[in-house]
Order: structure tokens, then sequence, then C-alpha cells
């Protein structure tokens, strides 16, 4: 017997000659699942209530219920872990199942060779199946203790910076090259940052609210939550552009033959010498932090052709400096070094 969307097929001899008047009720169950996913021309899920992962028949998306001992049959196995399901995705040859605390890994090409891995693992959070997005074979996700990357072994944290905030209902896209993540703060307040995991740097871009990614070639849109679609970045210099960036505090290292380390003195700051690729008409203010002082302003540098500016510093006795750069338009900063000399320890 086959069945299409409008039609059935019965072999042949299949009723014997008769006049008959009847109603015939067919068909074709599917499981509920919380989450589903696409690998190897099969469809799979899983879900929750049931504690159960499936899979389609190879090639039927919508058949979870053949089971003739062949390589095309589906598939389905309890499994005995604890808590909800949270996500599910392909990476490489796997489908990966994730838990808060755990993670369940399917391997092989037919229900025969199929193997189950239960990995004990920093998960997905629940709330964030839409944060896992897989960028050169690497997955990235939103756990309960930041976002992770995930390659096949032990997922490595790479939002380290983000201290001990919590993030939450967690939706994430890629342009093939970063990581888009929005996301939302105990304080119920959005954040867009972006992640170049190349250079391993964080950007806040946004405080907009993202319900949802798509990508096309090279451009990736997302939805916001008031309906309107935005292209993420188009790769041209804006010159009305504001942005800021503020690097970790400098304690100063000193090495010698058999170590190194951060200096225990006190040092006093005299300037800060920047090179930069600023065009004309954008501009960069400087300011600086000693310890927990205030932010002070200290100078400001104009795009010229020479942009290689020095920014003197009002001289103060400190143990850690911070520098923040405030500028509107393109700007590239090539190198920054820091002039100072060492005091007493207290």
């Amino acid at each position: 017997m086959a069945v299409a969307a409008h039609k059935i097929t019965v072999s042949d001899l299949t009723f014997t000659a008769a006049t008959e008047t009847a109603s015939i009720k067919i068909e074709r169950k599917v499981p509920d699942m919380d989450f589903i996913c696409e690998s190897e021309n099969r469809l799979w899920g899983c879900s929750s209530s049931k504690q159960t992962i499936y899979a389609s028949a190879l090639g039927d998306p919508c058949n979870f219920n053949v089971f003739e001992n062949l390589s095309t049959d589906s598939y389905a196995i309890a499994v005995g872990s604890e808590g909800d399901f949270t996500g599910c995705c392909k990476l490489a040859s796997s489908v990966l199942f994730w838990k808060e605390n755990l993670l369940h890994k399917m391997l092989g090409s037919y229900p025969a060779e199929y193997q189950m891995y239960q990995y004990n693992v920093e998960g997905l959070r629940n709330g964030c199946s839409k944060s896992l997005q897989v960028i050169n074979e690497t997955l990235f996700y939103m756990g309960l203790h930041g976002v992770f990357a995930f390659t096949g072994g032990t997922p490595t944290l790479v939002s380290p910076n983000f201290g001990e905030r919590s993030f939450s209902d967690a939706v994430a896209g890629n342009d093939g090259d970063s990581y888009y993540l929005s996301c939302k703060d105990t304080s119920n307040a959005w954040h867009l940052f972006v992640y170049e995991f190349r250079n391993n740097l964080w950007v806040h871009e946004d405080n907009v609210e993202c319900v949802d990614f798509a990508r096309i070639g090279k451009d990736l849109y997302f939805l916001d939550s008031d309906g309107y679609v935005w292209l993420a970045a188009t790769g041209s210099d804006d010159a009305n552009m504001e942005w800021m960036a503020q690097f970790t505090p400098f304690y100063e290292v000193t090495s010698t033959r058999n170590k190194t380390g951060a200096t225990v003195e006190r040092k006093r700051y005299s300037k800060i010498v920047l090179r930069l690729e600023l065009p004309v008409k954008s501009y960069v203010v400087v300011s600086v932090k000693r310890d927990d002082e205030p932010w002070q302003e200290v100078g400001q540098v104009i795009g010229t052709r020479n942009n290689t500016a020095r920014v003197r510093i009002p001289i103060t006795r400190c143990d850690k400096f911070s520098v923040k750069l405030y500028g509107k338009g393109p700007c590239s900063v090539l190198a920054m070094s820091r002039e100072y000399s060492l005091g007493s320890e207290v």
C-alpha cells in the first residue's frame, strides 16, 4: 500500500470483487516533539514528556512508525536522564540533544548502527534553543553560566568577560564569521552582542530585542520585537556611527630571566601614545581611570593625515590604570603605549 497526499494505492489482489459501502479512516501519527532538527535526510526530535528521542524514516519526514528491520526504518529510544530537553541540533555527523546539565549525542548512519552517548557537561539553558548556531563546525550556545563553544569534546566558556551577569531568552544568528546574540538580563533589559570568534572579541551592538535571525549569503537579517526586519551589517563604514571601546585595566608587567608578573609598585602615568587610522571628520575622545576613581577625560584626537597622537595625563600614583575610547566615525586603533615610572609599594 502506498499513501500520497490525496491518494491511496493498493496492490493487486488486495480485495475480492464485491460491492460494499463503508467509511475508512487512515491516519499517520507523528509523536509530539518539543524540538526538531534535520540530519542525513531524516527528521530528528525529542519529547520531554515521553523522555524519548525520535528519528523519521529515511527521506520521509512525516513517518515515524516504520519498523521493518531495514536501514530506512524510523527510530526511537528512551532516555533515563533527569530534566526536560532544552534543544537539539546537528553537528558534523552527530545529532545533539541538550538538557541544562547534560548532553545526549547520537552517532551512526542507520537504526541498527545508532549509538547514544551521555555526557555530563554544561548544557543548553532552558528557553535558549534558538541560541544554537554552528560556525565552521563549532557550535555556540547559551548555557547557565554564559556562552559556550562546543566542537565535540568539553564545552568551552567564551564569555568570561560577562562576569557574574546572567542572561536568558537567548536568540542567535551568524553571518559565517561572527556570532550574533540577543538576550535578556536579570533586569529584563535586552542586549545584542556580537562575538568575533577569530579574535575572541565581544562587542555590545545595541539594546534591541531580536525575535529571530535569517541568513541569505553573507547578509544576516533579524526580526525585532516591533515587527521590523533589519540587516545586521553591510560591511560599509558609517561616518555618523558612534562607538566606545573600554580596555581591561593595565597592571603593567615586568619580566626577568626566571619569571614574568605584574609589578607590585605603584605607578605614575605621564602620557598615552595612540597610533590610529582616523579619517577626516572622525574623532576619538580619550578617558582614563586610576584604581577606583571616576573616569577623567584627558584628550581628543581629530582625524587628519597624520594620526599619531600623544595624550598627556595629569600625573597621579595608582596601582591599576584603565583606558576608554569614545568616538564618532570610522577608526582603527593600530597601537597604544603608556609611559609611566615606578613608585613605592604603598
